[in-house]
């Protein structure tokens, strides 16, 4: 591995990485990531590593896969089409199942995800292989019996030849003679055939053959001749199950050697998925993010956490990060152990680990890949350093110079250190600028003063510090950019325990060498300090705005959504009460047509009066409870002092400023001031429901007399045939309600187009019991009677 990324840590990252591999292939290919150039790529590789993540999230399980086997020299086998052994058979048999498997997943879990799509486009499924081993194979990965008709018929005679020396066997033990000549009763084996163990005296009454003799001479083992021939035949049966065997493994080698090249780019493509989902999980587990990869040279991160760190401690400390224009060098000051180093390791490991296509741990970035990095940071910070180490030092500072360019990003841990001060500090500043001549960009860090000053006189350049709690004299590790930073060695020599009077003294020889210079800078840096305290506190109070804003939004949305669920709800009851009017205005017409007297008439008209000023009465009262339609504001009403509601709260304002180009203006709830949009503005909604009641009872009352004065006939000659319909319909309505029966619909003779359409609807229509063509005394086919429901 390059020596800068070691430097940063890049390695542990990756080894970090492997853990979230499953096979050990997949983890050697974490351990030998590499980092790449072009833009595309990098962009394709941060793609790839969200679509796999996110095919996880909704599988919502583990991936189907195991431990890969390494099958690189059986594919060398399979490629010189040589027979495999049943070990390599299992193994590459393992490889086409899981990619069977990994397939069927992410076509599932991913067919959204185009480019992980791509990728599994090349795992090649092998079914009928697959088949073959199945039915060769147990799921032990023995031989089956019935791998092959030949192998089960072998199988088959064995044990009978099996069951013929056991027979043979058993009739020996039987006879008394026989067992007189053993010195055991029981028989063995020697080279896989069954012997006894027949007393040395009585070798010479079994007749047989001699497989060994015991080492004291006592004991012959004979293969008495009674199962000679069964032996033989057993050990003839067991050859040619053995061949029968390799022709089979030979023959679904062969059937793989067909698919070598699919086997292999399978195999190596499931090493790349467990390297890929690898990144995913690692992603999840660090809820890291996508960085946007730019082509602008800028780095911008939003709560940045230390990768390596965040793998051993609970609580990682976030920081912001950023360098672009108009800057291009940051340079970081502060106490030591304050978390220099670390941060600039972290934004090297970014870039890095962009360039690899993991994701960052952080809330946001935006990142430009630079190609070349350089890190010079010392190993062992607390060494004293020597002019060996200086001497090093300023050789990879000399290689750094000799290879940057615009495409470089410069990490520096203690620039120059280890030399006399004033001459450390100014050739720091000589090499930083030459880095800025360059186009390069860089991160350092120094403990020179005469440094801070940089920014004041040179825009390419920009302060950063630690931060220090001066209460508890401990560091904080928050990075503040634009901030340079103090050394704090009293402090930290203080809270080691270091005599008072040590550190007075030490204090005082300090103050009486800070020069004119030293002091304004001083100065400007607790301006600078507080002018950045202020920022953040107006910072957070934006964002607390913001937040008020948002839950205001949402408040508002939450309304609109009672108020449509209430309009809902009241048409509804409406609606109900409307169908309830209809059947008490049926019945007292019904009792009018009953009754047919003046008195009942007048009767009659004044239930209906009141009733329907009792519906309209309770319309206007649920109004009450409901919103109506907004009546929006005109330029007119549109004044500083002038009265309007919020939509959706019915909140009354008072509008203070007139409206900016987008239409904000601030207005005044009760004794709080607040800014809305003028969409959100209408006007005073008493006036508009007052104004809603008096046409509610203008249309009741009309209503009610046009039910009184209805006529049972409606003449529709000269309409078009749909104004014709629609005047039906409407009276059809009116009709229904007032239980006015028979209608006469006057259509006339015409071309009988008008007569037809009016019929056609007529016989759909809910409104209508029966029709029927009027009597000649009627009008004949020029009118259609009418009974309704």
């Amino acid at each position: 591995m390059d020596k800068t990324l070691k430097t940063i840590e890049f390695d542990k990252v990756l080894e970090i990485l492997s853990n979230f591999a499953i096979s050990d292939l997949g983890k050697k290919r974490c351990q030998n990531t590499r980092l790449l150039d072009n833009i595309e790529e990098i962009r394709t590789a941060q793609k790839i590593t969200t679509q796999a993540q996110n095919a996880y999230r909704i599988s919502a399980s583990s991936l189907p896969m195991g431990n890969i086997p390494d099958i690189t020299n059986p594919l060398s086998i399979l490629k010189n089409k040589i027979t495999l052994s049943i070990e390599d058979v299992k193994d590459v048999f393992e490889i086409i199942v899981t990619t069977r498997k990994f397939s069927s997943f992410l076509h599932r879990y991913a067919e959204n995800e185009d480019e992980l799509i791509k990728i599994a486009n090349n795992l090649y499924a092998l079914p009928d292989i697959e088949e073959k081993v199945e039915n060769i194979f147990d799921t032990n990965f023995n031989i089956k019996e019935s791998a092959s008709p030949e192998l089960k018929a072998l199988f088959q005679s064995k044990r009978s030849t099996e069951e013929n020396i056991k027979t043979a066997v058993s009739d020996l033990m039987k006879n008394t003679s026989f067992n007189s000549y053993l010195q055991d009763s029981v028989y063995t084996l020697r080279d896989n055939r069954i012997v006894f163990q027949v007393k040395a005296e009585s070798k010479n009454k079994v007749q047989g053959i001699v497989h060994d003799i015991s080492q004291s001479g006592q004991t012959y083992f004979i293969e008495p001749k009674q199962i000679v021939g069964l032996n033989n035949k057993l050990r003839e049966l067991e050859i040619e199950i053995e061949a029968e065997i390799h022709r089979i493994i030979k023959e679904i080698s062969s059937d793989m050697a067909q698919y070598h090249e699919e086997i292999k780019t399978s195999f190596n493509t499931l090493i790349e998925l467990d390297f890929i989902f690898a990144k995913a999980r690692y992603s999840t587990a660090t809820d890291a993010c996508e960085p946007e990869v730019i082509e602008q040279p800028i780095l911008d991160i939003k709560s940045m956490k230390n990768p390596v760190l965040l793998s051993i401690l609970e609580k990682v400390i976030e920081n912001d990060f950023f360098i672009g224009n108009p800057y291009k060098s940051i340079i970081i000051t502060g106490s030591n152990a304050g978390g220099k180093t670390v941060a600039l390791k972290t934004v090297a490991l970014f870039i890095a680990m962009t360039r690899a296509g993991l994701h960052l741990p952080c809330f946001s970035a935006k990142v430009y890949p630079f190609k070349k990095l350089f890190a010079e940071i010392g190993d062992d910070q607390n060494i004293i350093q020597s002019l060996s180490t200086f001497s090093s030092h300023i050789k990879n500072i000399k290689n750094i110079l000799d290879n940057a360019d615009s495409d470089t990003f410069i990490l520096i841990d203690e620039i120059a250190a280890g030399t006399d001060p004033k001459e450390g500090a100014s050739l720091a500043r000589a090499v930083m600028e030459k880095f800025v001549e360059k186009g390069a960009f860089s991160l350092i860090s120094t403990h020179f003063n005469e440094l801070k000053s940089l920014p004041f006189n040179n825009e390419a350049f920009q302060n950063a510090s630690v931060d220090f709690d001066s209460e508890t004299l401990m560091p904080t590790y928050k990075l503040r950019i634009g901030v340079p930073g103090s050394s704090n060695a009293f402090a930290i020599a203080r809270n080691f325990g270091i005599e008072q009077n040590i550190i007075n003294n030490a204090e005082n020889y300090y103050s009486s060498q800070i020069t004119e210079e030293s002091k304004i800078l001083g100065s400007l840096q607790e301006k600078y300090t507080e002018l950045n305290r202020l920022t953040q506190e107006a910072q957070e109070l934006k964002t607390k705005s913001e937040e008020k804003y948002k839950e205001y939004n949402e408040l508002f949305e939450q309304l609109n959504s009672q108020k449509r669920k209430t309009i809902k709800d009241f048409k509804r009851r409406h609606e109900d009460n409307l169908q309830e009017a209809k059947a008490q205005i049926k019945k007292v017409l019904e009792n009018l047509n009953h009754n047919k007297t003046k008195e009942n008439a007048i009767k009659s008209y004044k239930k209906l009066s009141q009733k329907g000023a009792k519906a309209a009465q309770n319309y206007a009262n649920e109004l009450e409870e409901v919103d109506v339609k907004y009546t929006e504001l005109t330029n007119e009403d549109i004044k500083i002092g002038a009265k309007a509601i919020i939509k959706g709260l019915d909140q009354d304002v008072t509008i203070e400023t007139l409206p900016d180009k987008n239409g904000n203006l601030q207005v005044l709830v009760g004794q709080l001031k607040t800014n809305v949009n003028i969409k959100k503005l209408a006007k005073n909604l008493k006036r508009q429901k007052d104004i809603i009641k008096k046409k509610i009872n203008l249309k009741t009352s009309r209503f009610i007399a046009e039910r009184v004065s209805m006529s049972p006939k409606l003449d529709l000659r000269g309409f078009r045939i749909d104004e014709a319909l629609s005047e039906l319909d409407s009276y059809l309505d009116k009709a229904s309600m007032v239980n006015l029966s028979p209608l006469e619909i006057i259509h006339g003779h015409g071309t009988g187009q008008l007569r037809q359409a009016v019929r056609s609807y007529l016989s759909d229509s809910p409104y209508v019991a029966k029709f029927r063509q009027g009597e000649d005394s009627e009008g004949g086919n020029g009118v259609t009677i009418v009974d309704i429901n």
